[in-house]
């Protein structure tokens, strides 16, 4: 009997013991949760070598410290746009919110994981910067193919065509947070290129092609002789699936101007610099003949000419700028002006676009500068081509559109959305009318 008291005494004191003992030891610190955390520290400072490759996939548990940004935006009183881009190559999901207001614009990275260690989030950036000509917008994401890196591109659209182009590439080690700048030696108004396994950066320079490795940081220029006639883009970049050969676009851009412009599709090899003309064998550059131009540099060349034929149509007209110059550039659909104008032969397309103008309250006006231009896949061998731009009032100053009706609850919107298409004759036509006023 006193054995069985001795033993319980003792099972009694243990629990005591083992009670104390977890009330005395801290407790682990939860992963994040979907609040928006408070910022604690400024942006790390980036450094242009890139670290060692490693095959480990990410093993952080806890978010690192977020960059410090003065102000938060409002976003009720801006213009918001999103992005969101999922690794193939781990449990990664980066989210983009882009935000404009008049002449300011915010920028906010997100990078969340879920997996068998629980549920990650955080912020490795985030900006306000101001809005004009010759800006960038975070607007592309490359994913590494051992899983460690993201890489984000800032890209903007040259003033007034429109042709891409990129300002800055940075990178996130998904295993530390650090945030690195890769330098775009030698770029100009151009944009780059990354192989799908984000192993390798190129992009066009004074000299020729510029390779650099995201592994090594090393460097090479792959000469290339390019035209000086006009002003030459260079884009409609494609990896062979071997990523040993890179095809690309040289289109000699001939900007405001009627008429297409001269391209040619070009294959250079990453390693010896060999440049060849392609042919029909190169089926992994996705680009039958009729769409062997850049279709950015096509498709904004097709959105001005619309623009400035329905601004010249109503002015009098400018040389091939005329209301049926504009009603051959428009693939849009005409119910809502059937609608307004209900007198008119449904099959005059030219009278609709006239009274568009003239009498419906469509805001015909000049392109002042394209803010962004986005490249949507391929449908039946043609493109489609998005555009984010901004408009000109006859005196040359920028077009803002007010709030419907006198309210002042929202602010006035500068930028507007075009869509451009490329029909079956290769030809690239626009499907949007113009900002309309009641």
């Amino acid at each position: 009997m006193r054995r069985n008291q001795f033993f319980k005494h003792f099972r009694l004191a243990y629990c005591l013991f083992l009670l104390l003992l977890a009330a005395c030891t801290p407790s682990p610190t939860p992963f994040a949760t979907p609040e928006m955390p408070t910022p604690t520290q400024a942006l790390p400072t980036a450094t242009a070598v890139p670290p060692t490759r490693t095959k480990a996939s990410p093993t952080r548990t806890q978010p690192p410290p977020t960059p410090e940004v003065s102000e938060m935006p409002d976003l009720s009183l801006m213009t918001v746009n999103t992005l969101t881009s999922i690794s193939t190559y781990g449990p990664w999901t980066a989210e983009v919110l882009l935000a404009s207001f008049v002449e300011k614009d915010y920028a906010r990275l997100m990078l969340h994981r879920v997996d068998e260690r629980g549920y990650l989030w955080w912020k490795p950036y985030e900006e306000w910067s101001e809005s004009g000509l010759g800006d960038s917008l975070l607007s592309e994401f490359y994913w590494s193919v051992d899983g460690r890196f993201l890489y984000f591109a800032h890209k903007g659209a040259a003033h007034p065509c429109g042709f891409p182009f990129t300002t800055n590439l940075r990178r996130v080690d998904l295993n530390d947070g650090s945030l690195t700048d890769i330098p775009l030696t030698g770029i100009g108004l151009d944009d780059i290129t990354i192989s799908p396994g984000a192993e390798i950066l190129a992009y066009r320079t004074e000299d020729g092609i510029l390779v650099y490795e995201l592994e090594t940081g090393q460097t090479r220029t792959l000469s290339f002789k390019w035209p000086q006639d006009y002003y030459t883009i260079v884009g409609a970049y494609a990896w062979s699936p071997d990523e040993m050969e890179l095809g690309f676009s040289v289109t000699e851009a001939l900007c405001g101007m009627p008429g297409e412009p001269r391209s040619s599709l070009q294959v250079i090899h990453v390693e010896t610099g060999e440049v060849r003309a392609a042919d029909d064998q190169d089926t992994w550059l996705y680009l039958p003949e009729k769409v062997s131009v850049d279709p950015i540099a096509s498709a904004v060349i097709a959105l001005q000419d619309y623009l400035n034929s329905l601004y010249w149509g109503g002015h009098g007209g400018l040389d091939d700028y005329t209301y049926e110059r504009a009603a051959d550039l428009y693939a849009g659909s005409y119910e809502t002006l059937v609608e307004m104008n209900p007198g008119i032969d449904p099959d005059d397309r030219v009278a609709f676009l006239r009274h568009a103008c003239e009498v419906n309250g469509f805001q015909c006006l000049r392109l002042y500068d394209v803010i962004s231009s986005n490249l949507g896949r391929p449908e039946n061998d043609a493109r489609l081509v998005f555009f984010t731009v901004r408009l000109m009032n006859p005196d040359g100053s920028l077009f803002a559109l007010g709030s419907c009706c006198g309210s002042e609850a929202e602010p006035p919107q500068t930028r507007f959305g075009f869509t451009v298409r490329q029909m079956e004759d290769g030809t690239f036509k626009v499907l949007h009318l113009p900002p309309y006023v009641p």
